[in-house]
């Protein structure tokens, strides 16, 4: 049963599939508030004991690409893989304990498990998203309320890093990171901020276990509803953007060593050893800031349909992003290569004024069209022949 929130009542869904694992049920809830997605999430991060919360904000309100802002806290657990050992730390649903140590055991050695914890070293011949499909159980898609497009409703959110590379394919990693490979938070939780409708809801993703009343689950998930309109409903909102307080620390590399870092990589392209390279450079600057502010900072200056910010413990990412790179939903792949660089203006005019300019520009034409067939390619190695289409092509 797929139920569409069309309306402000409450609507569930149950997976009633004839499987093994439990039946799972998922429902919406509709939230009074008139906060903001950054202002819900600092609300929530505030009163959340894990250290682990996320937003994913839709800062421009554009129908197609920007409908939805999601926000969560306080998961049910946090999987890390780093050197290549996953740990598995659960803050509640201790039940999943045994389950994720018995699929782990098919990609790890040395798997142990406390009551709330479980960790492993990966197999030779396994690398870190075997490991990580293990210990997020990765199944058959659970069906769920139809949204009318793709949302995060429950699951696993979070990041692997480029660092992830050197474990698939490569023998050697030429640095330590001080970043995990992956982390990401399970989590059965969402705040959905509709910004077509103006309506926010809450959704709660919920085992049904044999003795499981499906009634009292509602009513607590009901409970739950109350909580957080009440925390809002005593939330001030800031809007307000200080100036910042950073300052310089240091640099990677510095002008003349990157220059040179470009030199050999137009050698290596021209002796056909590459087809393209990423430069980049790490800047280290101090601050006081919390991320939420820096977050706040970017947002201004830089409002995009897919912006985010992750607190996950002692580590935060923030990040803004035109466009998503990858999307499967229906078993339907949609990738969105963009190419080229130029600053944002500060009217709609000026914004096309750039966008004339950048089709105009050979260089930047030819960065674009190198992007797209490299993506057509990539799609087509996992796509049905002949199923492969270019649209909004420039």
């Amino acid at each position: 049963m797929t139920i569409t929130p069309d309306n402000d009542e409450p609507r569930d869904v149950i997976d009633a599939t004839d499987t093994p694992r439990d039946r799972l049920v998922q429902i919406a809830i509709p939230i009074n508030t008139s906060l903001t997605p950054l202002q819900a999430y600092a609300a929530l991060r505030s009163h959340d004991s894990s250290g682990y919360s996320y937003l994913l904000e839709s800062a421009e309100k554009e129908k197609r690409h920007a409908r939805f802002s999601f926000v969560g806290a306080n998961p049910l657990g946090v999987i890390t893989v780093k050197k290549r050992e996953i740990k598995v730390d659960l803050f509640a649903k201790a039940n999943l304990i045994d389950r994720i140590k018995s699929n782990l055991g098919e990609v790890c050695e040395k798997v142990t498990a406390t009551d709330h914890m479980i960790t492993g070293q990966i197999n030779t011949g396994c690398d870190v998203f075997d490991s990580l499909r293990a210990a997020i159980m990765i199944g058959e898609p659970i069906r769920g309320i139809d949204w009318g497009r793709q949302v995060f409703t429950a699951g696993a959110i979070g990041f692997a890093a480029y660092d992830c590379v050197y474990d698939s394919h490569l023998h050697l990693k030429p640095f330590q990171s001080r970043i995990p490979d992956a982390q990401f938070a399970l989590t059965a939780e969402t705040l959905i901020f509709d910004h077509l409708s103006n309506r926010t809801y809450l959704v709660k993703t919920e085992e049904l276990g044999e003795d499981a009343d499906q009634r009292e689950i509602r009513a607590q998930i009901g409970r739950r509803v109350k909580e957080i309109e009440e925390l809002f409903a005593k939330t001030t909102p800031e809007d307000n953007v200080e100036e910042s307080d950073s300052c310089f620390v240091g640099c990677t590399a510095d002008k003349r060593e990157f220059e040179l870092m470009v030199k050999r990589a137009k050698e290596h392209i021209i002796n056909g050893d590459i087809l393209q390279v990423v430069l980049s450079r790490r800047y280290e600057i101090k601050t006081r800031k919390s991320a939420c502010k820096l977050y706040q900072k970017l947002r201004k200056v830089n409002p995009s349909p897919y912006m985010y910010l992750f607190e996950f413990g002692n580590l935060s990412i923030i990040g803004a992003s035109p466009e998503t790179l990858l999307t499967v939903k229906d078993r339907k792949v949609i990738t969105n290569p963009i190419a080229g660089t130029c600053p944002r203006g500060r009217t709609p005019e000026e914004d096309e004024a750039h966008a004339r300019e950048m089709l105009s520009n050979e260089k930047e034409r030819a960065e674009h069209v190198m992007l797209v067939d490299l993506g057509r390619n990539d799609v087509r190695a996992v796509a049905k022949a002949g199923s492969v289409v270019v649209e909004d092509y420039m």
